[in-house]
């Protein structure tokens, strides 16, 4: 792939964009531009109309979007017969320009096919939100994808809630190892003001004898 591209709709009485991807010569298909074109409604407001995608002429046996497998028929006293070849689709980037069908979803009884309606529905969203993508974020910046800066920035983000979140964890036991302190000190100051009580106590008592105290023992030892 060469280039990637997009454009608004030109065409009278349409709204939308269409998606434009250059390839060089290949030996998957022959396609040069492959093209992805979302049609909105005019009278409404971000609404799907339609999706369309370019048809891809596959080269033979190149279709990296389909696999094709082979199984042998058994039959009991006869000689097997032809294989049963079937088709499987496979995962691929170029499923892209094979859209969901918006306009099957009127068709659909929304009593009896609920559920089928539902996984349309989530098929058209996740198609539409892949081509708004490319329109408003891939394009735009195709370079900074390019070298990995777009990778970078989101690894930025995600490092700076860490960071952040251990700031708030160290913080915490700050001040959990400060409050452990002040009570260590408090219960020391406690200690402190209790002996000096008991000593001030201690004091008093010697001094509570005087010199009345001296006087009256003289004299009982005197008599």
């Amino acid at each position: 792939m060469q280039e990637v591209a997009w454009e608004p709709l030109v065409e009278e009485g349409k709204e939308g964009f269409k998606l434009k991807f250059f390839f060089e010569e290949n030996p998957y298909f022959d396609n040069e531009v492959l093209e992805k074109t979302y049609v909105m409604k005019a009278d409404e407001d971000d609404v799907l109309e339609e999706a369309v995608g370019t048809e891809i002429a596959w080269k033979k046996g190149k279709n990296v979007t389909v696999k094709v497998m082979k199984k042998k028929v058994k039959k009991k006293g006869k000689e097997s017969g032809p294989p049963i070849t079937k088709t499987v689709k496979e995962d691929s980037f170029f499923n892209f320009f094979d859209p969901p069908d918006v306009a099957a979803l009127e068709e659909l009884d929304e009593d009896e096919d609920e559920e089928a309606i539902e996984q349309l529905q989530d098929l058209i969203e996740e198609d539409y939100e892949m081509g708004c993508c490319f329109k408003d974020e891939i394009i735009p910046h195709a370079v900074r994808w390019y070298t990995g800066e777009a990778y970078g920035s989101e690894d930025e983000d995600e490092s700076g809630d860490e960071d952040g979140s251990e700031d708030e964890e160290d913080s915490e036991e700050y001040s959990d190892e400060d409050s452990e302190e002040d009570s260590a000190e408090d219960s020391e100051g406690e200690e402190e003001e209790g002996s000096n009580d008991e000593a001030l106590k201690g004091r008093k008592g010697k001094k509570g004898k005087g010199k009345k105290g001296e006087q009256k023992e003289q004299e009982c030892k005197q008599q």
